[in-house]
């Protein structure tokens, strides 16, 4: 697994230190892991439904 440091604002460390404290989370590197995780599979849904939505235009104009 890759390294990468970052910086974050006072209130999402903040953020992450509270999940961390309420157990929901081991430590600031898994909640990060898991962030990333999660933004990707939005962005990969999202990329589906701009296909699915292109697609539905396409036929429309071509009236089928």
């Amino acid at each position: 697994m890759g390294v990468v440091q970052v910086r974050l604002p006072e209130e999402l460390e903040a953020a992450i230190d509270r999940r961390i404290a309420e157990g929901r989370i081991a430590s600031s590197a898994e909640f990060l892991v898991e962030a990333a995780r999660r933004y990707a599979a939005d962005l990969d849904l999202d990329d589906e439904i701009v296909t699915e939505a292109e697609a539905g235009i396409a036929e429309a104009e071509a009236g089928r």
